[in-house]
């Protein structure tokens, strides 16, 4: 092989290295992004139940009082 042949095929593949770096720096951004989707979910969840929890009190207390 000729020597410029090799030179291009070295530069092809350190670009090919960046761009799977930048890659690899997208998915763990969308991990991150994920995770905190996740925790926000949870969270509307349980003050989801807990709004529920107290609407069937409040509702109980208005049969009491009827």
């Amino acid at each position: 092989m000729s020597e410029q042949r090799l030179d291009r095929i070295e530069k092809n593949i350190d670009r090919l290295v960046e761009k799977v770096d930048d890659m690899t720096e997208v998915v763990t951004a969308l991990a991150r992004i994920e995770e905190k989707h996740v925790a926000v979910a949870q969270r509307l969840d349980h003050h989801d139940n807990r709004l529920n929890k107290h609407s069937t009190e409040i509702d109980d207390l208005q049969k009491t009082a009827t």
